[in-house]
Parts: C-alpha cells; sequence; structure tokens
C-alpha cells in the first residue's frame, strides 16, 4: 500500500472513531439519510432499539482524486456488550473545505433474521 492510501486510510480511521464515539455517547449527528432529521431519527431508532456502542473497521480504502471509497465491517453492542447486530458497510467520502465528508452510506446486517 503507497504512503498516499495509507495516510488517507488512517484519516477514514480516524473519522470512524469520531462517529464510533459521537454514536457511543447517544448523539447520532453524522451525514444526512435525505436531511440532518432523518438521520438523527435513524439513529436515535437504533439507539431506542438497545444499541448503544458502535465499532467501526476499515478493511479497504480506494482513492478516487477527491473520492474516497472505504470498504468495511461494523458492530452494534448493547450497553451490557451484546452484539446486537453485525455486518459490513461502504462509504464514500468527499473532500470538501479540507476536509473529509460521508457522500453515501450502506450497512448490511450480517446476522440471520430469528425466528
Amino acid at each position: 500500500m503507497d504512503t498516499t492510501i495509507t495516510s488517507l486510510r488512517q484519516e477514514i480511521e480516524s473519522r470512524c472513531r469520531d462517529f464510533d464515539a459521537t454514536f457511543s455517547r447517544g448523539e447520532p449527528r453524522a451525514g444526512p439519510v435525505m436531511g440532518g432529521e432523518q438521520i438523527a431519527q435513524f439513529w436515535g431508532g437504533i439507539m431506542a432499539a438497545g444499541g448503544t456502542a458502535l465499532r467501526l473497521e476499515t478493511t479497504e480504502v480506494e482513492s478516487c482524486g477527491e473520492t474516497l471509497i472505504e470498504v468495511g465491517r461494523y458492530t452494534l453492542s448493547s450497553t451490557a456488550g451484546q452484539v446486537v447486530d453485525q455486518g459490513k458497510h461502504i462509504v464514500i467520502w468527499k473532500q470538501e473545505d479540507g476536509a473529509w465528508k460521508v457522500q453515501r452510506d450502506i450497512w448490511n446486517t450480517s446476522l440471520l433474521p430469528q425466528q
């Protein structure tokens, strides 16, 4: 991996740690689903359902000019440390005003539905 991708990956991993901490504090104010109010409602619903700690893991970063593509995994846990959900995600980051911001984000669970 070249040094540019390594430093970009470190930047994205830092942003993920920021999001993990924000989520754990109960402050899900990330980029919009379709507007800031909807994203807050989305994450608020996850928290109300028992998800209180989020851990994002970046497994791959690809650079495309002012766009980065991140591939990774997530684990959502309860206050008691029980895994509530886990899965994979792809995030498209764009550089705006010198900062990397989420432009598109998709999450998919890896857990089978309980019968």
